[in-house]
């Protein structure tokens, strides 16, 4: 299993720069038998897990609250992004939906990749902005879409860096074009799309937004603005390679 440095540079390893003063400093401990992992900002102790999927949470979901708060134009949901043709697309979903598996096959069908788990949208312009962490699975995809030999895993997920994968946007933001809610139904024969109204979708992005009580409005205001910006459709999925190809389809048409 990777050190905990090996998994933060793998994790956010694609979103490196050059030596600047850090906004934010953490610092990250193990203890002598391995069992404990404490993770520090500044003075403070945060959280003491006892996981290496746990470590990487925890550290995720402070950086996300200390971002909020420096940059509060930036509103943040549980979802996946990609960039076709200049545009983001974001695949939003509860956890355990498939959000990820989904954009891990779309990859495959010249999606390109800006960011898994966490969306991010700069409020001030409507544009998604590309925040390359990990792909991060929970459980191995099909075998017609392998992970590559470089893959990571932690004791409950497996990690495929930004520079693993295989096609990564070029661009830092991009307007959003299109938003799928989607579901996996393993029952299900064949995948299904259908598009839903901006109120449906205002209610579906609230519901997978983070830190909603730094916006105005407790951040409705923010979810009503992005669902009317772009078109919302609901999305079943089953077999990843059907899946995949349905979804392609469609956004042809709506070209």
């Amino acid at each position: 299993m990777p050190e905990l440095a090996d998994l933060v540079a793998i994790h956010w390893g694609h979103l490196a720069t050059g030596p600047t003063s850090p906004d934010l400093s953490y610092s990250v401990e193990r203890s002598q038998d391995s069992s404990e992992i404490a993770i520090h900002r500044d003075s403070l102790r945060l959280a003491c897990t006892y996981s290496t999927a746990d470590f990487l949470y925890a550290l995720e979901s402070d950086s996300t609250v200390q971002v909020q708060l420096l940059r509060r134009n930036f509103y943040f949901l549980h979802a996946a992004t990609a960039e076709v043709n200049g545009e983001a697309h974001l695949l939003v979903a509860q956890s355990g939906g498939g959000k990820s598996t989904t954009l891990w096959g779309l990859l495959h069908h010249g999606w390109r990749y800006m960011s898994d788990e966490l969306a991010v949208i700069d409020l001030d312009v409507m544009q998604v902005v590309a925040y390359p962490r990990a792909l991060c699975l929970k459980n191995l995809p099909p075998i017609s879409y392998p992970l590559p030999a470089e893959a990571a895993q932690t004791d409950a997920t497996y990690l495929v860096a930004a520079k693993h994968l295989p096609l990564v946007s070029q661009l830092e933001s991009c307007l959003l074009r299109s938003i799928y809610f989607v579901q996996y139904c393993p029952q299900a024969t064949t995948p299904s799309i259908n598009s839903i109204g901006a109120a449906e979708a205002t209610a579906r992005l609230y519901a997978n937004s983070l830190n909603q009580l730094s916006h105005a409005g407790a951040g409705l205001d923010a979810a009503i603005r992005i669902a009317n910006s772009a078109k919302n459709f609901r999305v079943e999925t089953c077999e990843l390679g059907a899946t995949c190809r349905m979804i392609e389809t469609h956004l042809r048409k709506q070209d």
